[in-house]
């Protein structure tokens, strides 16, 4: 079983939802480090870079999943070659931190520049307070 943490149409509610709809819900939480940037690509779902200057903390969910239901996210995610699944620190509970598969996009990835939707906040919500981003619906 490997854990995996998704932010955007992966989450409950979503429309890709149904891929982790067999998988074990560990709960809403954050990445560790703010160190993350989202985008609204297409207007439909979003993209992580890693941002190393005015990063923020991504919100999302964690599940445990099996190996053929990572498969199925790999392909979802086009693994490698859109998005690259990498490991990142998230809060399991207060004070307990565990290593989740997390897919991010290329820092500098011309889809970003040609497809972002200018109105971030109509789709990231960003807690300044926090120095948090999360995604959410119309």
């Amino acid at each position: 079983m490997e854990l995996v943490f998704v932010y955007g149409t992966l989450k409950r509610g979503f429309s890709n939802h149904g891929i982790l709809e067999n998988s074990k819900y560990l709960g809403t939480t954050e990445t560790v480090l703010h160190s993350f940037m989202m985008y609204p690509l297409f207007g439909s779902f979003p993209g992580v870079t890693i941002c190393l200057v005015d990063g923020f903390a991504i919100m999302g969910e964690l599940y445990e999943v099996d190996s053929q239901t990572l498969n199925e996210l790999d392909k979802l995610e086009n693994n490698g070659k859109f998005y690259t699944r990498r490991l990142v620190s998230v809060y399991r509970k207060p004070g307990e931190t565990v290593k989740a598969w997390m897919y991010l996009l290329p820092y500098n990835d011309k889809i970003i520049e040609n497809n972002i939707v200018y109105r971030l906040d109509r789709y990231v919500y960003t807690n300044s307070s926090l120095n948090t981003q999360e995604w959410f619906k119309d």
